[in-house]
């Protein structure tokens, strides 16, 4: 995306706007239980500077260690349907 905005800025002058990038990366541990870690990103120069980083906590209650399990499939259901739908 970012190379296509790019591109559409130089051909027709569009207004550009900086990239949004962010990364999160789920593990299930077991049935209704799962952590995460991620951040957001900013392109510099010489590298992805990493802000806004966030990882599960141990002391989550259930139900948010729950919430994890169903933001991972749901992320999971909304990917393969992009590629292969």
């Amino acid at each position: 995306k970012v190379v296509a905005m790019e591109i559409r800025h130089r051909l027709i002058d569009s207004r550009k706007f900086p990239p949004r990038l962010r990364n999160t990366c789920w593990s299930s541990l077991a049935e209704g239980d799962a952590v995460k870690i991620g951040a957001s990103y900013r392109p510099t120069p010489e590298k992805l500077e990493p802000f806004d980083s966030f990882v599960s906590q141990v002391d989550e209650p259930p139900e948010v260690r729950a919430q994890t399990q169903e933001e991972a499939h749901a992320w999971y259901d909304s990917i393969t349907s992009d590629m292969f739908a």
